[in-house]
């Protein structure tokens, strides 16, 4: 099973490509990705993703339109660069490894040389120079990190990867998709972002520990380690809403993709930010642009904003979204449970594995099926992997009584529970204090959450379709 649709492909694979992209259903006039292509339909993996668009258009499974046809081509110019590319081996990565260990011991020995003269002064006045002082700007070792940061040249042939921005529902997932059916370079790996970022969290947290006390004081060997692992499975990296939430996550990605982007991996993007809007306004920001104007650089940005949400077009049935909080909505979430988990089914608690050995409580379970409150998820000290947890294990999730949200972390942790139920293709069945559109009640709002609520907002919607609801299975669970 698939949760986040994260797939390592390699020749011959064609199966697994046949189930890579979902599938164009229409809605009004507008398509978008619903479910995974039959092998009929997708054919085996390799080809032209702009003849395997324009067979799709020809077919009638989707409708032409210019702007994902324009984007369509320029995947196209991109296969065509990949067919002749060879990148450089994994080992060139073990050579940065070195060029910045020695630049590392020039810099520090500065460093001491400009602590020595700065205690020398201090005790001039009275002071002893005992490391108190400060120093104004950067240390010579951070001048020297951030002088070679993005300055090493393309290898031969290096094809400019693509990042595809724009409003929730605009077709850039699906035409990501379709290129990563089609391409025939390899190796290549196609993962959501999020799903991405906690496993790039749990092998550094995984390293350090194997490593003790020293790596976890300069975790630079842990980068190079975990850059060449990700380099040795795929030379073609797809990303799906490709998004920066905190300072963690924007210093492990400048790190972690100055290395891989060097290393002459190509890199194909989704995302609801601009790379100019990325993290912005966050802490320390300033230290994040280099790796922006490095994206930048890599990867062509293409707007494909669009006036209207491919992904709400279709038509909304009244089985998996219920308000207000009243005696009939509860009435409604328990039929809904009884019809989904089957009438005389046990009900059980249960406990599941969660990333890095932790554990979650399923108040409520029945065969495949789970049922919490929304406290359980987004008002205790939960996050994503968690919802992934869910979302492997159950293929029925009921949440009960979401109320109007002012906490931004509790909002976060919302969107985030939404994200890998939709990513997972997870039957999702809620009762709320108010209509979807009507739960957000910052008293200010920052552009970064009105875009991810706007994205949330979308996801609901088109998650209460009949084309979505159709398009599950009640699959197996673990």
């Amino acid at each position: 099973m698939m949760t986040t649709m994260t797939m390592t492909m390699r020749r011959g694979s064609a199966a697994a490509a046949a189930s890579a992209v979902r599938r164009c259903w229409r809605l009004s006039a507008h398509w978008t990705i619903r479910r995974p292509l039959s092998s009929a339909s997708a054919g085996s993996s390799g080809g032209s993703v702009w003849a395997k668009y324009e067979s799709l258009v020809s077919s009638g499974e989707i409708m032409a339109n210019e702007a994902q046809r324009g984007v369509a081509r320029k995947l196209q110019a991109l296969d065509d660069s990949l067919a002749s590319y060879r990148p450089p081996p994994v080992s060139v990565i073990d050579g940065f490894a070195r060029d910045e260990a020695a630049a590392l011991a020039k810099a520090k020995e500065a460093d001491s040389d400009v602590a020595s003269v700065l205690s020398g002064v201090m005790s001039l006045f009275g002071d002893s120079g005992s490391g108190k002082e400060k120093k104004d700007g950067k240390s010579q070792s951070a001048a020297a990190l951030d002088a070679r940061y993005g300055t090493m040249p393309d290898p031969p042939g290096y094809p400019r990867g693509l990042y595809l921005y724009g409003s929730p529902g605009c077709g850039k997932t699906f035409l990501m998709d379709l290129f990563f059916l089609t391409t025939e370079f390899h190796p290549k790996k196609r993962v959501h972002f999020n799903k991405f970022m906690l496993d790039v969290h749990d092998k550094l947290h995984q390293y350090r520990q194997q490593k003790g006390g020293a790596a976890a004081k300069d975790a630079g060997d842990g980068f190079f380690w975990l850059a060449k692992e990700i380099r040795q499975d795929a030379a073609l990296l797809c990303f799906d809403e490709f998004q920066v939430l905190d300072i963690a996550d924007a210093m492990n990605i400048k790190r972690l993709f100055g290395y891989l982007l060097d290393a002459g991996v190509v890199v194909v993007a989704t995302s609801n930010r601009a790379p100019d809007e990325l993290y912005k306004n966050g802490i320390q920001r300033d230290s994040f642009v280099p790796f922006i104007n490095l994206l930048k650089r890599k990867t062509l940005p293409v707007d494909m904003d669009s006036d209207i949400d491919f992904r709400t077009a279709g038509n909304r049935i009244q089985e998996t979204y219920f308000y207000p909080l009243n005696e009939a909505t509860r009435e409604s979430m328990d039929a809904a449970f009884t019809k989904t988990a089957g009438a005389n089914t046990p009900v059980h608690s249960s406990t599941i594995q969660v990333m890095q050995g932790r554990k979650l409580n399923v108040p409520r379970a029945s065969d495949g099926v789970a049922r919490f409150q929304f406290a359980d998820l987004c008002q205790a000290a939960v996050g994503a992997a968690d919802y992934i947890a869910i979302a492997e294990h159950y293929h029925t999730v009921l949440l009960e009584n979401v109320p109007r949200m002012e906490d931004r972390n509790v909002i976060r942790r919302f969107i985030l529970l939404v994200d890998e139920m939709y990513n997972s293709k997870i039957r999702l069945v809620i009762s709320a204090e108010a209509p979807v559109d009507q739960l957000l009640q910052l008293e200010t709002e920052t552009q970064d959450e009105v875009f991810a609520f706007e994205r949330c907002v979308s996801r609901l919607l088109e998650m209460q379709s009949r084309e979505y609801l159709d398009s599950l299975k009640l699959r197996s669970v673990k």
